[in-house]
């Protein structure tokens, strides 16, 4: 099939960010055998006119996608958050071709109101929408008029290519990511109470989180994932089922023993491949221990990796999202909803 990919992906200025999931699903329906063209709404608009800001060059971007489908003639539309782009204009390409089925994707949390909105916003227009996030969370968008389902976030064995539990690392603990510093905020917290108590106990590497600028991008990060031995997956939120950033898979896949608050619920799924955590000291505690117990530790990250490379291939991931739309029986590892 056609498959034509409407996000922030590729374009004039993603390189650094090769690895994120907009490019894992346009790798994933790639080796399924189809043909992914890529539109990037943002560079679209933002190149549409002499200011370079994309809020005046929206109405040229949605003219210019419906010119690109009727060019061409897609079978499927991928959306990956690009709210701009209009539901006016993806019911004009419906109307022109009336098989085109519209998938719809989103890897935000459901805690922030502005996301779900978006999220609402293409009920009625999308055939299917896929969220990381699993549960109760998901019966707000309950339509008739569209299929929401959870899926987790991908790992690509094209992208995901290091095996740190068997490489000689030299970093213990590893806790990256943006966190708000101009309010409390849970990550920023957490990494000032490990920065506090380590004493030179272990390598702690923090990236980001409020407290430093050392947040790196591109073959950068892949390098310090492939000499990391723990790291913390830290979300915005962690009560949510099986809600985490697109760090976790990173993680998980890079051979790394990873932490995961407790209150996701991914015991469910990823059994014996990461250890959980209750609360700073917990954390603190466990990575001590495991930093001490090098077997241990070892085995839990092959488990992780051997785990999320199963359970989230992104080839899984994209062939259920054809699934569901296209009215297929479902066989996946993981909750649908």
């Amino acid at each position: 099939m056609k498959i034509l990919y409407v996000g922030n992906a590729q374009g004039l200025n993603n390189i650094g960010k090769y690895y994120l999931t907009e490019q894992r699903i346009i790798n994933g329906f790639t080796r399924l055998g189809h043909t992914v063209y890529c539109f990037n709404d943002r560079d679209h608009s933002r190149y549409a006119n002499i200011f370079r800001t994309q809020s005046l060059g929206l109405r040229q971007m949605n003219a210019k996608l419906i010119e690109d489908a009727v060019i061409y003639e897609p079978d499927v539309i991928v959306l990956s958050h690009c709210k701009k782009v209009q539901n006016e204009t993806l019911n004009h390409i419906k109307n022109k071709f009336p098989s085109v089925k519209i998938i719809y994707t989103n890897v935000d949390p459901l805690s922030d109101s502005g996301n779900v909105e978006s999220i609402k916003q293409r009920v009625g227009v999308a055939d299917a929408i896929f969220v990381t996030t699993a549960g109760d969370g998901l019966k707000q968008f309950t339509s008739s008029k569209a299929k929401v389902h959870y899926f987790p976030n991908p790992v690509d064995r094209a992208i995901d290519i290091n095996k740190s539990y068997q490489n000689e690392c030299d970093i213990d603990l590893l806790l990256m990511g943006r966190a708000l510093t101009h309010q409390k905020d849970h990550r920023h917290e957490l990494a000032r109470y490990l920065m506090n108590n380590n004493d030179d106990v272990m390598n702690v590497h923090i990236g980001g989180m409020g407290v430093n600028n050392n947040l790196c991008y591109g073959a950068s990060y892949m390098k310090i994932l492939a000499k990391t031995k723990m790291g913390v997956s830290l979300s915005k939120v962690s009560h949510h089922y099986l809600y985490a950033s697109d760090r976790l898979s990173h993680y998980l896949a890079s051979g790394i023993m990873t932490f995961i608050p407790d209150g996701a619920g991914f015991e469910d799924i990823l059994d014996g491949g990461f250890v959980p955590f209750s609360s700073q000291e917990d954390l603190w505690d466990k990575a001590k221990y495991y930093h001490k117990n090098e077997q241990e530790r070892v085995k839990i990250a092959k488990r992780g990796y051997e785990l999320s490379h199963d359970i989230f291939s992104v080839d899984k991931v994209c062939q259920y999202m054809l699934d569901v739309v296209y009215d297929k029986n479902l066989d996946v590892p993981w909750p649908i909803n």
